[in-house]
């Protein structure tokens, strides 16, 4: 069980360090106009982020990443791309994952957000 425990325990440093509180919803506002509506899910057992863009609602699981928090899924907007969801403090990116090895680079900004301030 302990093992478990720590195991969940850092996966939990690598991956999501900066995540956004657990059970949350935060609103953002994109620089292509776009709003993107996110609930976030970090518990001992997951992290995830349920995004609803364009009355589409996906599921990002946490991945690693440098710094911030990062969420990822391969079912993205697209057939054959993915999205991942890069969140650092207050801002996050939306970007398309290409979903192909021969791409040398497969990551594609679609858009900069901001946390909406009421």
């Amino acid at each position: 069980m302990r093992t478990i425990a720590l195991s969940c325990l850092s996966t939990l440093l690598l991956t999501g360090c900066m995540a956004k509180d657990k059970g949350l919803s935060y609103r953002y506002d994109c620089d292509n106009h776009w709003i993107v509506d996110v609930q976030y899910e970090n518990t001992e057992a997951i992290a995830n982020a349920r995004l609803t863009l364009n009355d589409r609602e996906l599921v990002l699981y946490s991945v690693m990443a440098a710094s911030g928090a990062k969420y990822a899924t391969e079912n993205g907007l697209s057939e054959g791309k993915g999205l991942v969801w890069w969140i650092k403090g207050a801002s996050g990116t939306l970007y398309e994952n290409i979903l192909d090895d021969s791409v040398d680079d497969p990551l594609v900004v679609l858009t900069h957000c901001a946390e909406y301030k009421s």
